[in-house]
């Protein structure tokens, strides 16, 4: 029963592409706890782009109900 208030959408710097695919999870208030960026699925283990990744899931916000 949780979805998201707020997710960000990530800031990619240059011309570089792909997908990033991040795991993300969060503890029982609704908040990140962890991320992980570049796992199976993603094209791109681009440094700048996996990075850009983290920060935008980790800025995630819980919807309040």
């Amino acid at each position: 029963g949780r979805q998201a208030r707020s997710l960000p959408k990530p800031a990619y710097p240059g011309n570089e592409g792909g997908t990033v695919v991040v795991e993300v999870t969060v503890d029982k208030l609704g908040k990140v706890a962890a991320v992980r960026a570049g796992i199976q699925g993603s094209t791109s283990s681009n440094p700048d782009l996996l990075d850009a990744a983290t920060k935008a899931a980790k800025a995630a916000k819980r919807r309040k109900k």
